[in-house]
């Protein structure tokens, strides 16, 4: 069994109102999630069409 089954993988994901509450907050439940895809070997990054 693999530990780090994401091992490879990078989850970008959008900012506003994907990531974030309206009022701009990331949820800890948001939060920890990307801690627990990242222990599981995952990459994690925002992707933004903003400059």
């Amino acid at each position: 069994m693999n530990e780090k089954p994401f091992a490879g993988v990078l989850f970008a994901s959008d900012y506003d109102h994907t990531l974030s509450a309206p009022d701009g907050t990331v949820p800890e439940a948001n939060r920890a999630g990307i801690r627990r895809f990242i222990d599981a070997g995952g990459r994690f990054c925002i992707a933004s069409g903003r400059s």
